[in-house]
């Protein structure tokens, strides 16, 4: 009998010279250990902070155990949890019946975020080096900001938003940068003597 032959079963049961008593059909399907399908995971790469969220139904499988380097993390159909590090995880899932355990291994792409830091220098500010940037201040994104650098136009809270090759994302915290400068003297106090004068003169303010 190959896998999944089906043998179904019905008796017939005589009393006397009675009409034979038909019971229900039985079935029994042979079952492979081996042959209980496998898991591929919807999104295989994530960004650091994103929740893993798989759901594995498998034919004959009646208990299931997600784990990562022995650590279990769900006794369910459905597995959600969220990576606390950046790398590649060997992600295992278990599916158990009374009669066999088979392991299904999938590896998790977990990339990390991008440094979202800047500094700054006068009226300029510098992100460190990533894929793009999005420049925010007072906690709205400024138009056409796309730059690695900035230049400060107002005071105010400042923060950048950068993206890393793998598309993930991360802010920076704000940080307050404005403009400081000398408003206009008053040179009214401002005496030149003496006058007339031939070669020396001297100029005095206040």
């Amino acid at each position: 009998l190959e896998p999944e032959a089906l043998i179904e079963n019905t008796a017939y049961i005589f009393f006397d010279t009675n009409p034979s008593i038909v019971t229900n059909t039985t079935w029994h399907t042979i079952y492979e250990c081996s042959d209980n399908g496998t898991i591929t995971l919807e999104n295989n790469e994530i960004c650091l902070g994103d929740m893993v969220l798989e759901t594995a139904d498998l034919e004959y499988t009646e208990d299931y155990s997600w784990s990562i380097e022995d650590e279990i993390l769900s006794n369910s159909v459905i597995l959600e949890f969220t990576p606390e590090e950046a790398g590649t995880l060997e992600l295992v899932l278990t599916a158990s019946n009374p009669l066999c355990s088979n392991e299904h291994l999938a590896n998790l792409v977990v990339n990390d975020l991008p440094n979202a830091e800047f500094t700054i220098d006068g009226a300029i500010l510098t992100a460190l080096e990533a894929e793009t940037y999005q420049w925010y201040f007072n906690e709205s994104s400024i138009e056409g900001a796309n730059e690695m650098s900035y230049t400060v136009l107002e005071t105010g809270m400042y923060s950048v938003e950068t993206t890393s090759s793998e598309g993930c994302t991360n802010r920076s915290e704000e940080i307050f940068a404005g403009i400081v400068g000398l408003g206009d003297q008053d040179h009214r106090q401002m005496m030149i003597y003496p006058n007339p004068a031939s070669q020396l003169f001297n100029i005095q303010v206040s």
